[in-house]
């Protein structure tokens, strides 16, 4: 029977940075994708000679752990800072939402509700060191509080609505004042966001291939259990077989992981209270821009809630063309009837939308690729931060990451984050004499 110090599951950002971490501090790693590729939510389509990302991706100036991979990878040249722009729909109308004349001419609010909202804006940043206090505190009811009634009926409901649906009022003030100071990096023009040149798949293979110099892989491989005798992690069955080894780091959504091995019901219970929300993201290509901002705001009207044009943002001779331009809907994969369609059924729902509110013709769509996922990103309720669970329990070698150690926003910089904090978690549990030679 094989035996590792450390068995990684799951092959995304997380689970590849956290193993690599391991590896690099001497320990015999070996990591387990179910899926055919690693990268999880970051993994592209191969589209010609270029890589799109299955779901739109970004980055921020402050993601310092995102940079700092990039510096270790030798990749640093390849990220691109740029203006995004973005609109907000409304009336049936497109408002740009870039420069200080653009949102004085937005109608939606009055002149009073957009000092306040560029001064809420502002001071942001200073306001994270309140999180366990906004935690407790409802999105609606600061906004309320902090800007008025229309500028919550006008602005930011709408925003929720599509975001979270019938979840809105329950969201958090924490994730709503984080995700503003994370968006606050913005000059005269617009707001400034990052993308490599040729895409993330470039950073996710060499992350990968780093990580397969120094640990084993896996792909296609579904984990069936995680073997614990006294409390303690002693083997991993999988459909690869069985793999002895004396910590697992699980970054595994929180129902695979109770499926895998009977948890303490403390730790069984905080998963159990956790909701995620799943996603479904049209990508198309199109001989024409369809309108002229990289972010468009759509409102919960919309099969979808966000317009993302990339080729507005970001457009390289190797696209030759083409124009990029994703849908995305958040919504309840165990409740919603789009998650359940064909991927043509839900492509044409998304046309017939794009054809009624944006006159788009038939004839210029080239393609379109949809993707879905059950487990988007976890829905940030009041009171989260006191549910989410430690990083390890009472069973000594079991360390729980991923999307849940991601607080309050989810993102590539969070996964790369963590993987200090859980590569620590699991040196603490091993005993000198456990380690593989």
């Amino acid at each position: 029977m094989p035996t590792y110090d450390c068995v990684v599951i799951g092959g995304g950002v997380t689970g590849m940075a956290t193993g690599l971490v391991l590896a690099r501090q001497g320990l015999k790693v070996l990591v387990l994708e179910k899926e055919r590729q690693l990268s999880g939510l970051v993994a592209s389509y191969k589209i010609g000679s270029v890589s799109i990302e299955r779901f739109y991706h970004h980055c921020f100036r402050s993601d310092k752990a995102l940079l700092a991979t990039l510096d270790d990878l030798k990749l640093s040249h390849v990220m691109e800072w740029k203006k995004g722009t973005s609109g907000f729909y409304y009336n049936g109308h497109i408002f740009p939402l870039n420069s200080a004349f653009e949102i004085l001419r937005f109608p939606a609010l009055g002149i009073w509700d957009k000092v306040r909202l560029a001064i809420g804006t502002r001071t942001a940043k200073s306001q994270l060191s309140r999180i366990s206090e906004l935690d407790r505190i409802s999105a609606q009811q600061w906004i309320l509080s902090q800007y008025g009634e229309r500028v919550w009926r006008n602005f930011f409901r709408p925003l929720l609505l599509a975001k979270f649906g019938s979840e809105f009022s329950s969201i958090s003030a924490a994730w709503l004042i984080n995700r503003i100071a994370l968006r606050s990096d913005r000059e005269q023009s617009g707001e400034i966001l990052g993308y490599p040149h040729h895409g993330f798949e470039l950073i996710m293979r060499r992350l990968s291939e780093e990580l397969q110099t120094q640990a084993q892989v896996q792909t296609g491989v579904s984990v069936e259990r995680i073997i614990c005798r006294n409390n303690r992690v002693e083997a991993v069955e999988s459909s690869a077989g069985t793999f002895q080894c004396s910590s697992v780091v699980s970054t595994a959504h929180p129902a695979a992981l109770q499926s895998f091995t009977q948890l303490p019901p403390d730790v069984a219970a905080s998963l159990s209270s956790l909701r995620f929300q799943g996603a479904v993201c049209v990508l198309f290509g199109l001989k024409h821009p369809l309108q002229s901002s990289y972010w468009l705001n759509l409102g919960s009207s919309f099969p979808f809630g966000v317009l993302v044009e990339h080729t507005n943002f970001h457009e390289i001779p190797e696209y030759e063309g083409i124009k990029l331009l994703y849908g995305i809907t958040y919504l309840d994969p165990s409740t919603s009837p789009l998650y359940k369609l064909t991927d043509s059924e839900i492509t044409e729902i998304y046309v017939q939308r794009l054809e009624d509110s944006f006159n788009l013709q038939r004839k210029d769509i080239l393609w379109s690729k949809v993707s879905r996922t059950p487990a988007a990103g976890l829905i940030y309720r009041m009171g989260l931060l006191q549910k989410l669970p430690p990083a390890t329990s009472a069973i000594r070698g079991l360390v729980i990451g991923g999307m849940l150690r991601q607080y309050p926003e989810r993102s590539i910089n969070g996964c790369l984050e963590q993987a200090g904090e859980l590569a620590s978690c699991v040196r603490q549990s091993l005993d000198p004499y456990t380690l593989s030679s």
